[in-house]
């Protein structure tokens, strides 16, 4: 596989994987009962800090805007991508005590493992001369 497609690949399967972890609860928590849905929010019991739901969408936005930006060797939203893909990193120390399923911390690892790979590759000789 060349390092173009390597590159691509990556970023399609980590934003897809991205998008399925983000709305799983509306598709994978309906045989659940409620008590057991409400552990599994992303609502962080003992945070540090109570993050408003709205900068989740905007984190979420970064990162599709970051990846479009990436797939189209867009400089600028590389440095949005690479910003936002470190701020989901940094901030999961403070944001308390999360349980998630099995499948959702595969789609989530594979997904931030893949945005690294793409990350590491856009600065490679061949992918990097793409960006503009």
């Amino acid at each position: 596989m060349k390092t173009l497609d390597a590159y691509k690949a990556s970023l399609i399967i980590s934003s897809v994987f991205l998008v399925l972890f983000w709305f799983s609860p509306w598709w994978s928590y309906g045989s659940l009962d409620y008590e057991t849905q409400n552990v599994l929010s992303f609502r962080g019991h003992g945070a540090y800090f109570s993050f408003p739901t709205f900068l989740f969408w905007l984190y979420l936005a970064a990162m599709l805007i970051g990846y479009i930006g990436m797939f189209l060797y867009i400089k600028s939203l590389r440095t949005v991508f690479i910003t936002a893909t470190v701020f989901g990193i940094a901030i999961l120390p403070l944001a308390g005590l999360s349980v998630i399923t099995g499948t959702e911390a595969f789609l989530t690892d594979t997904s931030t493992l893949l945005a690294g790979v793409a990350i590491g590759l856009s600065f490679s000789s061949n992918v990097s001369e793409s960006f503009h």
